[in-house]
């Protein structure tokens, strides 16, 4: 009689089949999630990294715009410093004067509140607007000495892009992962600190800009993005002289590294201050009974105080041309646009034909 098999039991060999399978089944599942869960990962970094390159542009911006169309007292040119520890918090409004001192801390968190003081606010705002990373943390800047210096940048035009050291204070340097310099005209420099690292304790009321910032040694040169104090890395600076700049580097991700940058040069910065000024003489010409009016037939008092003091009415900085009844033109040294005045529907219409 054939022995008997219970129906709930496979045979051996079955058992082992099965439970190869059974065993494989699982190293997939687990091999899936930990995929999945890489995915999940990379696409949350991902996002960050938008969310932080987003805030980063909007901060350049922003800075552009206010640096601009700065009113009397103060000039286009003209920027805010940085809101740092020196007075035992970060408030959202700057800390000044930063300019007038070459070792004067220029690095600090992004200004957007206005400070109030005797119940009034300050001539000098922030951008107003409180801005963050991807990873909640607010962005910092660091900003040229030409910015915040008005008392030793005695005019802020287009002149200032050709002049030699000796008659301007030195710019930013930004640096890429080898040591080159990506540019040397840097006018300000904005910065996303990311996650905090190992060994970086961002508790307490106000954290060095070093528990935010990182370290990159390239070429037995130790650059680091938490000092701006006109002194390049890898070089003494013991006399004003010899502080010729601050530098800043970029560099991919790493265990030891993930501060995000973004930069705005002079250059950039002139353009739109040019065309602020192109606005300012449009506006006038507009309400001129003879337009196109040479700049000298426009009443001198309509003018702001920034504009004669700041030398846009030399002839040195605008050549402005009156070309017929109904057209005009202008040009600012150092930018390769022309600015055009065309009289229609009985406005001045302002155009131009590059972006310098």
């Amino acid at each position: 009689m054939p022995a008997l098999q219970n129906k709930y039991f496979l045979p051996a060999h079955n058992q082992r089949g099965a439970a190869l399978m059974l065993l494989l089944l699982l190293v997939s599942v687990g091999a899936l999630a930990v995929f999945v869960s890489g995915l999940n990962r990379s696409s949350d970094q991902q996002e960050r990294d938008r969310f932080t390159t987003q805030a980063l542009a909007r901060a350049k911006e922003a800075l552009i715009g206010y640096v601009a169309m700065r009113q009397d007292p103060e000039r286009p040119g003209d920027a805010s410093c940085p809101d740092n520890s020196a007075d035992g918090n970060y408030d959202g409004t700057q800390d000044a004067p930063c300019g007038n001192n070459p070792a004067a801390p220029r690095l600090g968190r992004l200004p957007w509140k206005t400070a109030v003081v005797g119940g009034a606010p300050t001539v000098t705002e922030g951008l107003g607007l409180d801005i963050v990373d991807g990873y909640g943390e607010r962005l910092w800047y660091a900003v040229s000495r030409n910015l915040v210096d008005p008392a030793g940048v005695a005019q802020f035009n287009p002149l200032l892009l050709a002049a030699p050291p000796a008659a301007r204070r030195p710019w930013i340097t930004v640096r890429d992962s080898l040591g080159n310099v990506v540019s040397d005209r840097v006018a300000a420099i904005f910065l996303a600190p990311g996650i905090a690292l190992a060994g970086q304790l961002r508790s307490g009321a106000t954290p060095t800009a070093g528990q935010y910032f990182d370290n990159l040694a390239v070429g037995g040169v130790n650059y680091s993005n938490a000092d701006s104090d006109d002194c390049l890395d890898g070089t003494v600076c013991v006399t004003v002289a010899s502080r010729t700049g601050e530098d800043f580097i970029i560099a991919p991700r790493s265990e030891t590294f993930n501060d995000v940058l973004a930069f705005v040069t002079i250059d950039e910065l002139m353009v739109a201050i040019d065309r602020r000024v192109a606005n300012e003489i449009r506006a006038r010409l507009e309400v001129n009974p003879t337009f196109p009016a040479s700049l000298g037939d426009i009443d001198v008092s309509s003018w702001p105080n920034w504009f004669n003091d700041n030398g846009w009415s030399d002839g040195t900085v605008t050549t402005y041309t009156r070309l017929d009844d109904d057209n005009a033109s202008i040009r600012f040294t150092g930018c390769a646009s022309t600015f055009s005045y065309v009289w229609s529907g009985g406005k001045a219409v302002l155009t131009w034909d590059s972006a310098c």
